[in-house]
């Protein structure tokens, strides 16, 4: 009898398996039937029926099947597949459409199918989770074990080839992302008129940082954007070295000085050196200057709070700043003051902190301080004075409770804290204006006057407020209000009320005197003083446009700007602009004005040419000019959340590659899902490694380099100190030798005159003698002689010691003279 042999069927789960060549087998097979197998890279069937899961061993073992699958399963080979990108070619998207097919095929290919390979799959995730940490500062190490997660979580959702870490998301961010989205807005930039604005601060890592952004016409935007530029940390932050780098920012981003309109700055003296310097060599390049509107209006405003606050509040500050001190830190006292809290039936919030810096961060914390009155009075003024429980003993003598106490017990305090809210809400509604992300130059001129026309009013009768450019005749007593009429504020008006009469007129003698010094400070230092030149931006307001003196003012606007156009030209567009009956004449509130203009930029001629060329130039400009540096100011926040405390040594450059990630995607309301990864991208991608690879190596070299130049300097300090001590030592040895010789002359010259007296002296007593014929005196004589003969060797002999003293003296000062030219050569 026949043994029946047992017929194999193809089992799913062996298509789970990886073969001996390291493939999952259904990336090459499929499934044809029950006992057969599909391989995509043979193009062929096999069966199964007889051998099983040995029949795909056996095929994969073939050298046919594996030179196909080298070729044709490489991670870089490109093949048809659906794409994910959902994202509007907008923005950043400027040079290439999200990946798609560039074949020649003749057989139709759908716009959400393109040419992409595995690799560059798994790339597009790494960059897109790699932007998401970016957007939302999560650190690098949080990439780490991020795979093996994911892979859990989303089990067919993950490319094999998928494989971020903390050093991947390093080089992705400073190598590919950061300088793919820089160059796209400079590309962006490049042919823009801009203003550059630029601040400074010390940040966590005790670096002064000097940030410098953008604010131009984005041509594939379609509207003002603000942009990062660099973020360079310096020392010192005097005029030239912050001149020094906005130029080397300029000259790295590769934009024109010449289409610079204007810088926006703050106040501080330093500043204004900067603009002069930047000013001078703008002027060589075009030969005009930069326009200068005067320095951030928002710092303005600010200070002339402020300075109404020194005025009359300063208290209100200082009581915030004690109450919010005393309670910080002290979980006991909250709890205690809690019981107060509901006593009173008050809300049971905290304080709020004021930070002096910002003097508008006063109004909410005194707003708080107004909702708890009644507690902190129950509290400070009741509660604690009765208690007997050591503690609280011990807090009445503090300094602060007797500080809050007497502010609470001050019969002016409460109105003053009442007034001091209400005189920032004149201020605050103006910075909430110029703080937002937009073009507003337009409506700076009118703002201002209706902050100063508002603040003067409280204080001025109406008719001082027609002329608000002299400055001085606002103030002198027959144009301010009587003392009683001064405005102070509703809810201050219900406090002063209760007091009496002499009491309410010298709380508004004080508010005059707050309103006087803030309103001065306006108008000295605002765009007030230079209202001939900013008051025409108003023309660009739809309303405006119809106007009559829009015509003018449009004019004059152009000579402001670095524009070569024809101001005829100009005047026949706008006149155009005035009479299509098509334009809306008013703006919605809701819309930001450049889109406003945009639309009349869209608008064709007959033979679809922009129908208005002139204006969109002057326009576009104009847009451009900045109505403050809350942008650069809003750069720091962003860097701060970078650099946090436990990040101080992040190297500029990836800063640098951060922010502008951060920039870019800005515009996309931080989604990176939104962002399209184009072939561009995905070539930095690829490309990345070598590049953090080649930089490793350069600044190895580098540090190399630097090593040998700081052992050189060494080597060369302790030359030169060798040197200098030899120096030392030959001057000390030719002093001594300077003396001994001087010694030794002395001694010479002394025994030449002893001798040349006994010879003297020998040949008289000689000659007096002989004609005496006295033998011994001739015999004294002939022996002195003799003594002075020997004296006179004695003598030349130390004439020859001197001279070889002598010898050594100038050979040792030709060798100190050869020693100090040789080290000032080597300085040299």
């Amino acid at each position: 009898m026949k043994s029946m042999k047992v017929k194999c069927r193809v089992h799913d789960e062996w298509l789970t398996r990886k073969d001996k060549l390291g493939y999952v087998i259904s990336s090459w097979a499929t499934k044809r039937n029950e006992s057969s197998v599909f391989c995509a890279v043979c193009l062929s069937t096999f069966s199964c029926e007889m051998k099983g899961f040995q029949a795909i061993t056996q095929h994969v073992s073939t050298k046919f099947h594996q030179n196909n699958a080298e070729c044709k399963l490489d991670s870089t080979q490109l093949r048809l597949i659906r794409t994910h990108d959902s994202a509007p070619v907008s923005s950043y998207s400027y040079t290439e459409q999200p990946i798609q097919s560039s074949s020649t095929s003749a057989l139709p290919i759908s716009s959400n199918v393109g040419l992409r390979c595995i690799k560059d799959e798994a790339i597009r995730a790494e960059l897109l989770w790699t932007m998401k940490c970016v957007w939302s500062n999560y650190s690098a190490s949080s990439c780490d074990g991020i795979v093996n997660i994911f892979k859990v979580m989303f089990p067919k959702g993950i490319p094999d080839e998928f494989s971020l870490g903390k050093s991947k998301f390093g080089y992705y961010v400073t190598e590919a992302l950061g300088p793919y989205f820089r160059k796209q807005l400079l590309a962006d930039a490049s042919n823009a008129y801009y203003s550059l604005h630029f601040d400074e601060t010390t940040n966590s890592a005790d670096f002064k940082e000097l940030q410098v952004s953008i604010q131009y016409w984005s041509e594939h935007e379609e509207k003002i954007v603000f942009k990062h530029l660099e973020t360079f940390f310096i020392g010192k932050a005097t005029g030239d070295i912050l001149a020094d780098n906005l130029l080397n920012a300029l000259k790295n981003a590769d934009l024109p000085l010449t289409k610079l309109l204007m810088l926006a700055r703050d106040g501080p003296n330093v500043n204004k050196k900067v603009q002069s310097i930047i000013n001078e060599v703008v002027k060589k390049k075009r030969g005009t200057s930069l326009l200068d509107i005067g320095s951030c209006n928002i710092h303005i405003v600010h200070n002339a709070f402020r300075k109404g606050l020194e005025t009359f509040g300063a208290d209100v500050g200082d009581m915030v700043i004690t109450v919010n001190a005393f309670f910080d830190g002290w979980p006991s006292r909250q709890e205690a003051f809690l019981d107060a809290q509901i006593k009173v039936n008050v809300p049971q919030h905290c304080f709020v902190k004021h930070i002096t810096s910002r003097w508008l961060t006063l109004s909410t914390a005194a707003k708080r301080l107004q909702e708890q009155w009644p507690a902190l009075e129950q509290f400070f003024l009741r509660d604690i004075p009765k208690s007997a429980t050591p503690n609280m003993k011990k807090i009445v003598q503090t300094a602060q409770f007797k500080n809050i106490s007497n502010y609470l017990k001050n019969s002016f305090m409460r109105a003053e804290v009442a007034f001091v809210i209400e005189s920032a809400a004149i201020f605050e509604r103006f910075l909430l204006i110029f703080q937002k992300e937009e073009p507003l130059i337009h409506i700076l001129f009118e703002e201002v006057m209706e902050l100063t026309a508002t603040v003067l009013g409280r204080v001025c009768k109406p008719d001082v407020l027609l002329d608000l450019n002299s400055v001085n005749s606002h103030f002198i007593s027959s144009n301010l209000l009587p003392t009683n009429r001064i405005k102070c504020g509703d809810n201050t008006e219900k406090i002063i009320l209760k007091m009496k009469d002499l009491d309410q007129l010298h709380f508004k003698t004080n508010v005059r005197d707050h309103f006087i010094a803030a309103a001065t400070h306006l108008l000295n230092k605002t765009i007030i003083a230079s209202s001939a030149t900013t008051k025409h931006f108003k023309c660009l307001k739809p309303e405006e446009r119809k106007e009559e003196k829009s015509i003018r003012s449009i004019i004059k606007v152009a000579r402001l700007l670095p524009l070569k156009i024809s101001e005829t030209a100009l005047s026949d567009e706008w006149l155009l602009l005035q009479l299509d009956s098509n334009l809306i004449t008013t703006s919605n509130n809701s819309s930001r004005i450049d889109c406003y203009w945009n639309n009349i930029f869209n608008i064709k001629n007959a033979i679809n040419e922009c129908k208005y060329p002139l204006i969109t130039k002057v326009v576009k400009a104009v847009l451009s000019l900045s109505h403050g540096s809350a942008s650069v100011e809003r750069g720091f926040s962003i860097s701060g959340q970078i650099i946090t405390p436990d990040k101080v040594r992040m190297k500029v450059k990836t800063l640098n590659a951060k922010l502008n990630i951060k920039s870019a995607l800005r515009a996309y309301g931080g989604k990176a899902e939104l962002i399209p990864i184009t072939r561009e991208l995905l070539t930095e991608a690829h490309f990345a490694y070598r590049k953090y690879k080649s930089n490793l190596e350069e600044e190895k070299r580098t540090a190399e380099r630097k090593e040998i130049e700081k052992k050189d300097i060494e080597e060369e300090k302790k030359r030169n100190q060798l040197l200098n001590e030899q120096l030392v030592k030959s001057q000390k040895d030719i002093k001594i030798l300077e003396d001994k010789y001087k010694e030794a002359k002395k001694n010479e010259v002394s025994q030449k005159n002893v001798a040349e007296k006994m010879i003297e002296e020998a040949n008289l007593r000689l000659k007096n003698a002989v004609k005496k014929k006295e033998f011994n005196e001739i015999q004294i004589a002939q022996a002195m002689l003799e003594g002075a003969q020997t004296l006179h060797k004695e003598y030349k002999l130390k004439e020859e010691a001197s001279a070889v003293i002598k010898k050594k003296i100038e050979k040792r000062k030709n060798n100190l003279i050869s020693s100090f030219i040789e080290k000032k050569q080597r300085k040299d």
